[in-house]
């Protein structure tokens, strides 16, 4: 299956340590020990958890100190909204749940609490705008560490290839000290594994516990900045879907369908039009073209999915222009047979002959769309373009031009300057509602190309979607994928009165088509996230608005009602003494590490002592065994949080061992020093295994 390509996301972040007491003086930046991310899949969202662990580990101060604050600050998606915030104390087993409160009574908490001697443990996040969060936790001492849960909601961007869940990456890993997060996601059908559309090479595995049951795990690479999103493979939608929340005389609701069953996917005719005469980069005509033509089949690669599907017209040498005889489903292997049976190209221009025939095939499907991959400028003057456009149907597909000719020349008509075939492409793409992209430099071939392609998803013009029920009404609806796109499942979130949606009405227009989109629908019940979720949408709405006391008095009394952070509040988090929440209830889901080792647990009374840990440069591993074993049945290895093996240990002891010490410098099997974060140290013996999370700091 190909991967959608997304535009790179720049995300930000800061993690900074500072001495308020002392005017909060900068003590250089902050350290991540262990960044774990839970994803678990909800119906129409997902509920993201955000288990970090802090490390004052080398702050820029030359006295010790009790007293440093950690100040984090980065960003989400606009979609995304703050439910829960957790705190452990530092005795690391006490968790306090945060309180959300108006933000100038949680800030003035905090800040007296700062400003006091006595230490008492304080956590707050505030929300600075759309996308911007700050979170501050006070006090740390130097090598300590602190841990914190941020829970946040976030609404699937639902793709023909599934539905993705974003991450910043940036929040992740941003750190004085490389830290490689560990994302784990509960997958929503066995063996359907989640992927990176940005990532390919980051693949999740599966595997299972007695605690989490079966999940996925995957890394993140510490040197990654830009937004990532986790996708749940899902085949494109059939029919309606309706998950609902009841609660009184109505209930909240998220829908997700197709905006219409048929034409589904997008209908892509790819015209190429390579003239040798226009193609003079330094390493010859011939390279430049192999060059495009392979730009091109990665970008419909990148770009395409398999409901997508295409036809492919060039200018060959001899008659037939045609290289695909029926339409073909857009997966890799069609693209790449399509582009490899190109065969040899014409050296002369003819795009008057492949211009019309791929109008012609895209006008043969409903909602066909044209990309023309064109080197040449033969039709750069008045008379030959409007010769050309005057036999074109009067009624024309959306047609794109990519102009991939390195030697364009110049040509003076009407009152101005014209370079190549900008006259026809300026027609061209005005009358047919598309757009032109010139080819500026070789290495950005394959990037423009597969932005092109991405503007040629069908949208309807005017549509509208409703869930319906017979004795019950759907209102307040909030929209969350891109108004009349059918490159994409369609999703709303809403309430209603009487009777749950068990169906949905409406319709779609296109030109002078009308489109019913009236279905039934499968109606399934979930919980009370989908309540908080359409909440988030309403608070950013009355955000949106211009602030007035009324307003801002409803945003704050749903933000504190429904545990949503807004600009007007805060979630707080106090040690027990100063009336913290202790949470019983609360089961840290990130501790147990996803390191899949097969074998049998030791036996009660085998013990196995990692001293000290964490450690720098070496880790001594003293074993003690109830029933001695021969030294040779016993094997020692470390793992990496990802299950990966980095080192094997060699047992120097000889005979029948009952106890012995190993000792691990650091190092991986090939001698380099691994990164500082957590590891598992795995021995094997005929007893069973016996394992133990140890952590290495530089």
């Amino acid at each position: 299956m190909s991967l959608t390509a997304f535009a790179q996301v720049q995300e930000t972040a800061e993690l900074g340590l500072y001495v308020p007491r002392l005017g909060t003086i900068y003590a250089g930046q902050g350290t991540l020990d262990t960044s774990t991310v839970i994803v678990l899949p909800k119906g129409m969202l997902a509920e993201v958890s955000l288990y970090l662990t802090y490390h004052a580990r080398n702050p820029n101060l030359s006295v010790q100190t009790d007293s440093m604050e950690i100040v984090h600050s980065f960003t989400l998606p606009e979609e995304a909204s703050f439910v829960d915030s957790w705190l452990w104390m530092e005795d690391n087993t006490t968790i306090v749940r945060a309180t959300i409160l108006d933000v100038a009574s949680a800030g003035q908490i905090y800040e007296n609490i700062v400003r006091r001697t006595t230490r008492r443990d304080p956590s707050i996040l505030y929300k600075r705008s759309a996308t911007q969060y700050e979170l501050r936790i006070f006090p740390v001492k130097k090598d300590q560490r602190r841990r914190i849960k941020l829970t946040y909601l976030v609404p699937y961007r639902m793709t023909a290839e599934g539905a993705d869940v974003p991450l910043s990456a940036a929040l992740l890993t941003t750190s004085r000290y490389p830290v490689t997060p560990v994302v784990i996601a509960y997958p929503e059908a066995a063996n359907a594994l989640p992927v990176y559309p940005e990532l390919p090479g980051n693949e999740f595995r599966n595997t299972t516990d007695p605690i989490r049951g079966a999940y996925a795990y995957a890394g993140i690479p510490s040197w990654q900045r830009n937004r990532v999103h986790v996708r749940f493979p899902r085949g494109w939608p059939t029919g309606a879907r309706i998950d609902v929340f009841p609660e009184g005389q109505g209930g909240y609701y998220a829908l997700s369908m197709p905006l219409t069953a048929a034409p589904r996917g997008r209908h892509v005719v790819v015209g190429v039009n390579l003239a040798k005469d226009n193609l003079r980069y330094s390493f010859g005509a011939d390279q430049e073209r192999v060059y495009i033509l392979d730009a091109l089949r990665k970008a419909m690669q990148a770009s395409l999915t398999p409901v997508d599907s295409f036809q492919l017209v060039a200018s060959r040498t001899g008659e037939v222009l045609r290289v695909t005889q029926d339409w073909m489903a857009a997966d890799t292997a069609s693209i790449r047979s399509a582009i490899g049976n190109i065969g040899q190209l014409a050296d002369t221009t003819r795009l008057e002959a492949v211009l019309p025939q791929a109008i012609a095939l895209a006008q043969s499907r409903t909602l066909g769309t044209v990309m023309i991959v064109n080197a040449s400028d033969a039709e750069r003057t008045f008379a030959r373009a409007n010769q050309l456009l005057g036999a074109l149907p009067t009624s024309l597909p959306r047609i794109d031009i990519f102009d991939v000719a390195s030697y364009n020349r110049l040509i003076s008509q009407g009152g101005r300057q014209w370079a190549g075939n900008e006259y026809l492409d300026q027609l061209l793409t005005q009358r047919s509602g598309g757009i032109k992209t010139f080819y500026t430099y070789y290495y950005r071939a394959e990037e423009w190309i597969r932005a092109g392609f991405g503007r040629l998803r069908p949208w309807f013009e005017a549509y509208d979607v409703s869930p319906s029920s017979p004795s019950g009404v759907a209102y307040a609806r909030f929209e969350t994928t891109s108004s009349g796109d059918l490159g994409r499942p369609y999703m709303q979130v809403g309430r209603y009165l009487g009777a749950a949606p068990t169906a949905v009405r409406g319709a779609g227009s296109m030109g002078t088509t009308v489109f019913d989109l009236g279905m039934p629908a499968t109606v399934t019940q979930t919980d009370s996230t989908l309540r908080q979720l359409w909440w988030s949408y309403e608070l950013r709405r009355l955000e949106a608005q211009p602030s007035s006391n009324a307003t801002n008095a409803q945003i704050l009394q749903a933000s504190l009602r429904e545990r949503v952070l807004t600009k007007l509040s805060a979630f707080l988090a106090l040690e027990p003494s100063l009336g913290g929440i202790v949470c019983l209830s609360c089961i840290d889901e990130s501790r147990n590490p996803p390191v899949s080792i097969d074998g049998e647990t030791a036996p009660a009374g085998d013990e196995l002592r990692a001293f000290p840990n964490p450690f720098r440069s070496a880790l001594s591993l003293r074993v003690t065994l109830t029933t001695p074993a021969q030294a040779e049945t016993i094997t020692a290895e470390i793992f990496d949080v990802l299950g990966r093996r980095v080192r094997r240990l060699v047992v120097h002891e000889s005979g029948l061992l009952s106890s012995f010490t190993l000792t691990w410098d650091g190092q991986n099997d090939a001698g380099e020093h691994v990164a500082s974060g957590a590891y598992v140290v795995v021995v094997t013996t005929p007893n069973g295994r016996l394992s133990e999370r140890v952590t290495r700091l530089d």
